[in-house]
């Protein structure tokens, strides 16, 4: 099944190759499987699965892996459109999540949804539930309670940084990992 955001970008169009294609772009750029996936804010074993084959990615990692390694379409078939350069909310309140050493139980609390609905949020599906229907003029992510849990201002703030550049977001996930861990 596909997900809101994936219906103009089927999974089936997503080329076998990609996997392997990934593993030689991060291997000739001397990371690791775990350096990518952190950077990608998705588990190792997502990326074990993709490079062997075992893993058709939703095309929010697709775009992310594109933006993070500058490269050109990874997916030919698929049509140019708006949604390509949409925010990755899901795994980019993850990376948040994680640096802020908050549990998805607590962080789906807050959220108003249940535990399993905001970890399918935070893998790029069930997106709706927690940002609202694409295209709308609220579309982003609307609770506030989440946003300051994970160490925000307001949803504002964490739905800039869900629009951020890579770049950027990787300078917030410092500071909100440095937020952590200091003594409260």
């Amino acid at each position: 099944m596909l997900k809101p955001s994936d219906h103009h970008l089927p999974r089936s169009a997503v080329p076998a190759s990609i996997g392997p294609r990934i593993r030689l772009i991060r291997k000739s750029r001397r990371w690791s499987q775990t350096k990518l996936a952190s950077k990608l804010g998705v588990d190792r074993r997502t990326i074990i699965r993709l490079e062997a084959g075992q893993h058709v990615p939703s095309s929010h990692l697709i775009h992310a892996i594109e933006e993070l390694f500058d490269l050109p379409k990874l997916v030919p078939a698929w049509p140019e459109s708006p949604r390509a350069s949409a925010p990755c909310y899901g795994p980019r309140v993850r990376a948040a999540r994680r640096a802020a050493n908050i549990t998805a139980t607590a962080a789906a609390a807050s959220a108003g949804v249940g535990a399993a609905t905001f970890s399918r949020f935070e893998r790029g599906a069930m997106i709706h539930a927690i940002v609202g229907a694409f295209g709308a003029p609220d579309e982003g992510i609307r609770s506030d309670a989440l946003a300051i849990l994970l160490g925000f201002i307001d949803a504002a703030a964490l739905n800039a940084f869900c629009m951020a550049s890579e770049q950027a977001a990787r300078q917030t996930i410092r500071v909100l990992t440095v937020r952590a861990a200091a003594p409260r």
